[in-house]
């Protein structure tokens, strides 16, 4: 072999080699940074959760409601079992066209404690107790990955009666008319893995259930299927699905499947039919 091109196949493989071990060692880099973002992620989230008083006014918004039933907002503070701020709003939303998810406001509280819990009753009588909020760990990044430093955030995400909010979302048909037996009832959303469980272990699954849905079905053109979530409590274990009727205003109906028996009763103007 020609001794100048057997020195450039040696020179190439020697190249190759660095190049390979760059890109290793980068790679490994990149994974060891990454398997420290997760402890620091949580060490540092702690850390940052030490605050004890919430100072952002957190933003919540509101979905399924008209303006009449926002047209008078009590705020109550709960803190050790007693109410020490009561706050009526009357807000307008009179530069918030659109959907109804666009209706949003600040909590009317400069500073509460964290352990405190928001108590809102909205004008046509739904209760929802707010609590949960914190503070979280902002990792930082750069080019090839953790940098090692953070900064301490507020998360809008919160508890709503019982149920995790992402970004802090009052939903209607989630309302509590009567918050003294309302608190044992559970809620788990059809996307988690609770609500898989609970339907799989039960004598009516959600295969059965919606089927059930289907003979109860009461529009003749469109079809409409919305799966809320499951509720367990004393009363039982139930599936809650919503069904958009075919009027002019879309006026959305719930069905209440029991997941023992597979009864089924529609709520009209849920959850008012539970009083």
């Amino acid at each position: 072999m020609n001794r100048y091109l057997k020195a450039f196949l040696i020179a190439a493989c020697i190249l190759l080699a660095l190049v390979l071990i760059g890109i290793g060692g980068t790679y490994w880099s990149m994974q060891r940074r990454q398997k420290q973002a997760e402890k620091d992620g949580e060490r540092f989230s702690a850390e940052c959760d030490t605050v004890r008083i919430i100072t952002e006014q957190p933003n919540i918004r509101f979905s399924g409601f008209n303006r009449k039933e926002l047209s008078a907002l009590r705020f109550r503070l709960l803190r050790g079992g007693t109410f020490c701020q009561d706050t009526m709003l009357r807000p307008s939303f009179d530069d918030q066209k659109g959907n109804d998810i666009s209706y949003s406001l600040q909590v009317p509280y400069r500073s509460f404690l964290k352990q405190d819990t928001i108590v809102l009753t909205t004008a046509n009588g739904l209760h929802y107790f707010i609590s949960g909020y914190h503070h979280y760990a902002y990792l930082h990044y750069g080019m090839f990955g953790y940098l090692g430093s953070h900064d301490c955030r507020f998360s809008d995400d919160c508890v709503i009666n019982n149920s995790s909010s992402s970004g802090g979302v009052i939903v209607r048909n989630e309302g509590w008319v009567h918050p003294e037996r309302s608190r044992l009832v559970r809620r788990f959303r059809a996307t988690t893995a609770e609500f898989d469980s609970i339907a799989n272990q039960s004598a009516i699954n959600y295969a059965a259930a919606h089927q059930i849905f289907e003979q109860h079905r009461a529009n003749r053109q469109l079809y409409s299927l919305l799966t809320f979530r499951i509720e367990t409590g004393p009363e039982g274990v139930f599936y809650i699905f919503g069904e958009e009727r075919e009027t002019r205003n879309r006026a959305l109906e719930v069905l209440k499947i029991d997941a023992q028996t597979g009864e089924c009763r529609r709520l009209r103007n849920y959850p008012f039919d539970e009083q």
